[in-house]
């Protein structure tokens, strides 16, 4: 009981739900266990308006927002032409059983049979849609076992339903609930809960999760049961989220509102994992903000939420989070391909690319990076370079800005043609100042514990093919060598293996990791 409060509280700033117009054309087409209404009026429906403040707190990235704006305002552009508003409506006699809630369609008066179905299966939704005989008219995209609708058109309006659904109820004009369609009035997105005196909603057989409420098990309590209505409404400009909930009585609104902020008090206890990640301060600051929005009058309490900024702040750090466990992944990938192209090298050459080319007069020429450019699939930028010739040759040079991908990350290594993948190299190291490349048979060291590959910080980013790498003076202590790296330190190992070792670890044996002998003494 307290998870489901707590639960939908905790969703209710993230949610965009359901609103009203062709209400009195609707209601005959609900059943007598019907419970659950909702609307997006897409005319109402201003992207911009839903996009600009995601973009100010942080919570998606600008580039992102622009382009998921553009692909949603196509979207509503396309289905604007055909639909008029999209209703959602669920029904205790398969709420069990089936996840989805039906949908009702009001296409324009211009709109044909066609310009639905078309509209429909050129959406990338992951359904299939039939005919009542059966005949499948779209099969679902985007996923493994798309869920099958059944369309046909009832009353003025197109009918999905899932198949299976029960057909069989007997249908009432469901007049107990006019009244919120006035509580919600005319909003972009809209919904009302409506267990009725007259056919009570019993929540306990719907949801069998439900089993305990006030710490007592048994039945669900009357303060579910005996709700009248509940409406919510969301408003964009600017955002404002309301919801009303009617009860029997006054004594009951006492209950529901005592409920709700026991339940907003247990939210930490629920999402604990995400609170540790995303960080105590702002989940408590949204549940200060919650608390505050919720008020009670008469037999009624009602829950207005205009404060976003706390909830701005959690989905910010968890964009930032997910943005940072992206980028580990795609380094390691990186790293990864890398490694593979090294070892590829020492198969063919019988040993590791020396640290840098050299002239005649042991002058440094060429990065290792480009020695193996053909076995990443880079043969024709390889033959490109002049080999007897230093980078910054006027020849030479001018392929610093084609840094292939595998060596960049950003697009500040694509502008200067930098990277932030390097070799150790120091005395005793894998790459040896002036080596002409090491033999795998030469590592006393175990291979998969000896560094052959790093990613630096991106202070330390070096010219992809300038003979400049990650230096190391293997006298200097642990902290000094990891200068600047934060919370882990990407590698790969002289066998091909590529690890995340957390910073402390890393303090603790990066010394015996980067010299071929495993003895981190001073050479």
């Amino acid at each position: 009981m307290k998870r489901w409060i707590a639960g939908l509280l905790l969703l209710l700033p993230m949610l965009s739900l359901y609103a009203q117009t062709s209400a009195e054309k609707l209601l005959p087409l609900l059943d007598e266990q019907s419970f659950f209404l909702g609307r997006i009026q897409l005319g109402k429906i201003d992207i911009a308006k839903i996009m600009i403040p995601l973009v100010q707190k942080k919570t998606i990235p600008a580039a992102e927002a622009a382009a998921l704006g553009f692909f949603l305002n196509l979207q509503k552009s396309s289905i604007e032409k055909v639909i008029d508003e999209i209703w959602f409506s669920a029904s205790a006699k398969d709420a069990a059983t089936y996840f989805l809630p039906s949908m009702m369609i009001k296409t324009k008066p211009s709109a044909k049979t066609e310009d639905l179905l078309n509209l429909l299966k050129n959406m990338p939704l992951p359904i299939n849609i039939q005919t009542p005989s059966g005949q499948v008219i779209r099969k679902g995209q985007n996923s493994i076992l798309p869920l099958s609708f059944v369309i046909r058109e009832e009353k003025g309006f197109y009918l999905l339903e899932q198949v299976g659904a029960t057909k069989d109820t007997k249908k009432t004009k469901r007049t107990d609930i006019v009244q919120g369609f006035d509580a919600m009035g005319s909003l972009p997105f809209g919904a009302m809960l409506f267990p009725s005196k007259d056919n009570p909603l019993d929540l306990g057989k719907i949801f069998p999760s439900l089993k305990k409420a006030n710490g007592k098990e048994g039945e669900v309590p009357g303060i579910l049961n005996g709700l009248k209505l509940v409406t919510l409404g969301m408003y964009l400009d600017p955002w404002r989220i309301q919801m009303v909930i009617q009860t029997e009585d006054r004594e009951l609104a006492n209950d529901v509102h005592k409920s709700i902020l026991k339940a907003i008090q247990g939210i930490p206890d629920l999402v604990q994992a995400q609170v540790e990640e995303v960080g105590k301060d702002p989940v408590f600051k949204a549940l200060a903000a919650m608390v505050k929005s919720v008020s009670i009058m008469d037999d009624k309490v009602t829950i207005v939420i205009t404060d976003f900024d706390p909830y701005f702040e959690i989905a910010a750090r968890i964009n930032e989070q997910n943005q940072a466990k992206a980028a580990a992944a795609s380094s390691m990938n990186k790293v990864k391909n890398i490694a593979t192209a090294l070892l590829a090298y020492h198969k063919e050459n019988g040993k590791f690319p020396p640290a840098a080319t050299l002239s005649k007069e042991g002058k440094p020429l060429l990065s290792w990076r480009v020695q193996i450019l053909p076995y990443l699939g880079h043969n024709f930028l390889y033959k490109q370079f002049r080999q007897n010739e230093p980078w910054d040759s006027e020849h030479n040079k001018k392929f610093i800005r084609r840094i292939p991908p595998s060596f960049r990350e950003s697009q500040e290594n694509l502008d200067k043609g930098t990277t932030p993948f390097q070799a150790p190299v120091g005395i005793a190291t894998l790459f040896t100042p002036g080596g002409t490349g090491t033999n795998s048979i030469q590592i006393i060291n175990e291979l998969s514990n000896t560094i052959m590959l790093v990613k630096v910080p991106e202070d330390k980013t070096a010219i992809w093919t300038k003979p400049q790498d990650w230096e190391i003076d293997i006298s200097l202590p642990a902290k000094d060598l990891l200068k600047g790296f934060t919370n882990a330190i990407v590698i790969a190992c002289a066998d091909g293996e590529v690890k995340a070792i957390p910073l402390k670890e890393a303090e603790e044996k990066i010394k015996s990791m980067l010299v071929i002998d495993g003895k981190p003494k001073t050479p």
